[in-house]
């Protein structure tokens, strides 16, 4: 792990490796000067479980492709994925030394975690058409992909997991996405039916999603896993019928709802139905609404409820109603 990044830091580790042939290792974490841009999403995120043999660079100015390229080139046989965040701020210079980027690519990559900048939102499309293996996707601090990061993740033919997170980090705010072109997206999943590849989409902290968008996303019937997190729909409008549409996808294994003070329901949850179900800070939701759903459920086995109800949910009726039916809950 290292704190401050320059050419000279890069220099080393590749003249580490050639010289004494370290082949041996896999994970190099570039952190960021200030530990506040480290979001807990940053830490724990679908990534680092899957795969550990990474190249992750997370907001540092100084780190160009010139710079990054020979060492990615050198461990290309061995790494699996890389986390990449671009902050051109806008600096003419600055981008284009990323041009070259958009040549990497290998067939070995699997996951794929990027924040980029509307000037170099084509240079990473190429990167992602160069990763023809590519199985995982993740947009980060502030990244808005648009029609030409989605085709080119179209054109892959084995994308499983898709996620935006637009945590707000310190010098970063929740940004609102291209609603139209995330739609697009997922309606060219819907279409392919039981043939899509596509089983998990996350979309946390976004402004400004279209219901219509969301209740496109509830089309793919390969989904298994769905997490929405603080997401904000124009004039606020509730989310209740997107949410409650989930329950119409039948290999649904995971929900997860977070949504803070954002509207959502009892009419919104008390039909889901699947394996684990988490619902965390649903203001709006009762007692009686978390009891019907899991009068209402044959799938569930374990069910998570935190910050809910405005703090009025009674814990005691639903712990009981669960473990009349085998559920696990964990208030």
């Amino acid at each position: 792990m290292i704190g401050h990044c320059d050419s000279n830091v890069l220099s080393v580790l590749l003249k580490q490796r050639l010289q004494h042939n370290n082949k041996r290792l896999r994970r190099i974490f570039i952190n960021p000067e200030d530990a506040c841009y480290m979001t807990d999403y940053d830490k724990y995120r679908p990534s680092r479980r899957f795969y550990r043999e990474t190249i992750d660079v997370q907001l540092c100015e100084n780190v160009t492709a010139g710079l990054l390229l020979p060492l990615l080139n050198d461990m290309i046989d061995h790494i699996k994925g890389f986390a990449l965040t671009v902050t051109g701020g806008g600096r003419e210079s600055h981008l284009k030394d990323w041009t070259c980027f958009s040549n990497f690519g290998s067939p070995n990559i699997r996951c794929m975690n990027i924040g980029f900048t509307s000037a170099t939102e084509s240079i990473f499309a190429s990167v992602i058409r160069n990763c023809p293996a590519l199985e995982m996707i993740e947009f980060h601090h502030g990244a808005k992909p648009t029609s030409i990061i989605y085709n080119a993740l179209q054109s892959l033919p084995t994308l499983h997991s898709f996620t935006i997170n637009n945590e707000k980090t310190c010098n970063t705010l929740p940004n609102s996405v291209n609603s139209r072109d995330l739609l697009n997206f997922f309606t060219h999943y819907a279409s392919l039916g039981d043939q899509s590849t596509l089983d998990e989409i996350r979309l946390c902290h976004i402004d400004d999603l279209d219901l219509v968008t969301l209740l496109e996303m509830t089309e793919i019937e390969t989904l298994k896993e769905v997490e929405l997190c603080d997401i904000n729909t124009p004039h606020n409008l509730p989310l209740d019928h997107p949410i409650q549409a989930l329950k119409t996808l039948s290999l649904l294994e995971r929900i997860v709802i977070k949504m803070g003070y954002r509207e959502v329901t009892d009419v919104g949850i008390q039909q889901l139905d699947c394996k684990t179900i988490e619902l965390s800070s649903l203001e709006y939701i009762t007692t009686e609404g978390i009891s019907n759903l899991i009068k209402n459920s044959s799938k569930l086995e374990e069910l998570r409820v935190s910050n809910c109800g405005n703090n009025s949910i009674r814990t005691d009726i639903i712990q009981t109603l669960a473990e009349d039916k085998n559920i696990v809950f964990s208030p």
